[in-house]
């Protein structure tokens, strides 16, 4: 769409639409439109994207929703 406020919210609601579909369909179709958005020329939306990874990922394969956290990183959260 070349309206950027309509790119900024696929981006915000696209991994619900993943969740639905399930893993396969988001592989085939969704995932090439993620990775547009990812690159968008909108900061707003680019940012959006990016902030949805985690959850889509999870939708992929739960296990890349985690990452391995080096201990200097995990020290930090331990403080909170």
């Amino acid at each position: 769409d070349k309206s950027w406020r309509v790119r900024y919210m696929v981006a915000n609601q696209l991994y619900e639409l993943c969740e639905v579909v399930g893993p396969e369909p988001t592989r085939s179709d969704l995932v090439p439109a993620y990775v547009r958005l990812l690159h968008d020329n909108e900061a707003e939306v680019r940012i959006t994207a990016a902030g949805k990874v985690t959850k889509f990922c999870w939708i992929l394969n739960p296990k890349l929703a985690i990452p391995p956290y080096p201990s200097h990183v995990s020290s930090i959260f331990q403080k909170f």
